[in-house]
């Protein structure tokens, strides 16, 4: 059994620090977007002419260019304002390599080695980073060779009517952002999720986000957005008893609006509010189970001075699929929970920790769903010389797999995952990485769940990293 939460193991060295992109000064109309505009009144001046001294069919191919013209200078006034919201400033390359040795039990003890290389490049904008790509190969005792891809993309909202908007009001559209990974032999991670095995997986995903409109006001502390649209899609498979699994799946969630408070760069995070978030978890092919979390009300970032607390709630429940035969829905666990998550944030944006309690419902990959009731604490820390990254999890498991919506199994598990690095030199760092706990990640592969087993994976790490950034050249 494996939750699709399961991620990927990344003990990739500490990041240097970006600084906060400039918001965009405005620019004026542009000329080419003008010189279409002109083209197509000429146009549409000739076909009038033409129809006039009766040439019929030269009016109507003229009456035709003018509405592709017309069409093309859309399309160019929208990619002109989209490239001059989005002007490359920096560009940064970076590459690192690890070497760590330890100990390893699961469920066995036995030593542990990995030896990993992970390289990326980087463009920043004006208001965030437009293009980042990097990849992450690694082999370790036990488990062999291991390669993730990475990349996303990121386009700043378009502002309309440039030359209307004052210090304390504008409008944008078009916020977009999306993502793809390819990960091949991944060993799940050990708070990703809280029932699976050690099976390794090969996983590739897309997704993209896309927000509406958004006004500003109040000197642009203030916004109200709406909507705000994500879809992902994924392919998971692994083997299991020599048989190969596939599992495809299509996230989608929404919201209908948006009301924010924008807080300086150096602050944690923005007050958000949003109305009527929605969720819908699709399994398009394999055994899992397609879920719907509805919440009516979700808040952010509630607070002041360092001190932010999340709070959301509403209704997880499985949904049915499309061609699904009576005879196949009956058989399968129909279980509606109430779903919330709590969470008290403490700190700045390079020393923050957090306190986090959650119910929610996941899908397996067999036709079970799994209910998880889970307290959890973070803590990270980027000091430039002193990099730490934890999570600390407790949870609480009902497996639901038979008809209806009675409780088959009950489990408890925890984990714990922690990496820690220290600048010895410009480039030089050393640190260890921990993952400990009773978890299934530790535990063998197997067709039925028992008590999961406690295991750890500890290894003492020396790595060295070069970066560098400069002004990015067309």
């Amino acid at each position: 059994m494996c939750l699709l939460t399961a991620t990927a193991r990344a003990d990739a060295l500490p990041p240097d620090g970006v600084a906060e992109p400039a918001p965009p000064e405005a620019s004026p109309a542009s000329p080419a977007a003008e010189d279409v505009g002109q083209l197509v009144d000429a146009i549409e001046d000739l076909a009038q002419l033409a129809g006039k001294i009766g040439l019929d069919t030269r009016s109507h191919e003229a009456s035709r260019l003018a509405r592709a013209a017309d069409v093309a200078g859309v399309y160019l006034e929208l990619g002109l304002l989209v490239a001059r919201a989005n002007q490359p400033s920096t560009i940064s390359t970076y590459w690192s390599a690890s070497l760590g040795a330890g100990n390893l039990r699961a469920p066995d003890r036995e030593p542990a080695g990995e030896l990993a290389v992970t390289a990326g490049v980087a463009i920043t904008g004006p208001t965030c980073t437009l293009l980042e790509v990097g990849a992450r190969a690694s082999l370790a005792t036990r488990y062999g060779p291991t390669a993730a891809q990475f990349g996303r993309v990121c386009l700043g909202a378009i502002e309309l009517e440039p030359e209307k908007a004052t210090v304390d009001t504008k409008v944008e559209v078009f916020a977009i952002n999306a993502y793809e990974a390819v990960g091949v032999n991944v060993r799940p991670s050990v708070e990703a999720a809280s029932v699976t095995d050690n099976r390794r997986f090969a996983l590739a995903e897309v997704g993209i986000s896309v927000e509406g409109l958004r006004y500003h006001w109040s000197k642009r502390r203030w916004s109200a957005a709406s909507p705000g649209v994500s879809m992902s899609q994924s392919v998971l498979t692994r083997s299991v008893d020599d048989n190969r699994e596939w599992l495809a799946r299509v996230t989608a969630s929404a919201w209908f609006g948006e009301l924010r408070y924008h807080r300086d760069p150096g602050q944690l995070t923005d007050f958000t509010v949003r109305l009527l978030p929605i969720a819908v978890d699709t399994i398009e092919s394999g055994k899992a189970i397609s879920t719907l979390s509805l919440v009516p009300l979700e808040i952010a970032g509630l607070g002041t001075h360092g001190v932010y607390v999340d709070a959301g709630g509403g209704l997880d429940l499985t949904a049915d699929e499309p061609g699904d035969t009576p005879d196949e829905i009956a058989a399968k666990p129909d279980v509606a929970i109430g779903s919330y998550r709590l969470a008290l944030r403490l700190g700045i944006p390079r020393f923050h920790g957090a306190l986090i309690s959650r119910q929610r419902l996941l899908p397996t990959l067999d036709d079970s769903i799994v209910a998880e009731t889970r307290a959890s604490a973070t803590l990270h820390v980027d000091l430039r010389s002193l990099f730490v990254d934890a999570e600390a999890y407790r949870a609480h498991l009902r497996l639901y797999s038979g008809p209806g919506d009675d409780v088959d199994l009950e489990l408890e598990t925890w984990g714990i995952r922690g990496e820690a690095w220290i600048r010895a030199g410009r480039h030089l760092l050393v640190g260890a990485t921990v993952e400990v706990g009773r978890s299934f990640v530790f535990a063998e592969p197997s067709s039925t769940i028992g008590t999961p087993p406690f295991g750890h994976l500890v290894l003492a790490q020396i790595g060295w990293r070069a970066s560098s950034t400069r002004p990015f050249e067309e």
